[in-house]
């Protein structure tokens, strides 16, 4: 049985802060995205140099390699990347929207 995808937005940790803070998501995410996107690329693109100097480890073969890189590489860095770094920053923002950062 699959859960609609309004019912899972309120239930995460970031639906429920922009439900109850009615902060502008939106304009959270489009804000500054000339220089997210390119910084986020060269970010990438300098880890991903960073990996492959190092030796490598046994991984499984075939669908069983392609499922693990998706898990691991998409899905879980995306979280990882939402939770960890993304949200408690635009948590803060949210916070201080009626004074102005120093």
């Amino acid at each position: 049985m699959s859960v609609p995808t309004h019912i899972r937005a309120r239930v995460t940790l970031p639906g429920q802060w922009a439900r109850k803070t009615q902060q502008p998501v939106r304009a959270f995410i489009t804000r500054r995205w000339r220089w997210a996107v390119p910084l986020g690329v060269a970010a990438g693109v300098l880890l991903m140099f960073t990996v492959l100097r190092e030796p490598s480890t046994p991984h499984p073969d075939g669908l069983t390699f392609v499922g693990a890189i998706l898990w691991r590489g998409v899905v879980y860095g995306a979280a990882d990347g939402l939770l960890l770094s993304a949200f408690p920053i635009l948590a803060i923002f949210g916070l201080f929207a009626s004074k102005p950062l120093r």
